[in-house]
């Protein structure tokens, strides 16, 4: 698994910064942004299997948490918001 930072945008300051890491690093993951969370959706897991695993960002707090898992376990998956 390639090591990576994971960053954010400050739109109002124009700037980058860092998050922490995720609590389950995975890769090929799907990745989506609503109301101020930021979902992971599946991917590859450390072992090379397919994970069912969500986790999401929230960029109020800072902090990551676990979110109910995907119903299969599924890599490059391609996820959307519908709605405000």
């Amino acid at each position: 698994m390639l090591g990576f930072i994971l960053m954010f945008l400050a739109i109002q300051q124009g700037l980058w910064g860092g998050i922490p890491p995720m609590p389950d690093a995975r890769q090929e993951v799907g990745v989506v942004a609503t109301e101020g969370l930021v979902y992971v959706v599946g991917g590859l897991a450390r072992d090379g299997g397919n994970s069912s695993r969500v986790d999401y960002f929230d960029t109020r707090t800072g902090e990551w948490h676990q979110a109910p898992s995907f119903a299969i376990r599924i890599h490059h998956p391609m996820v959307a918001v519908v709605g405000p």
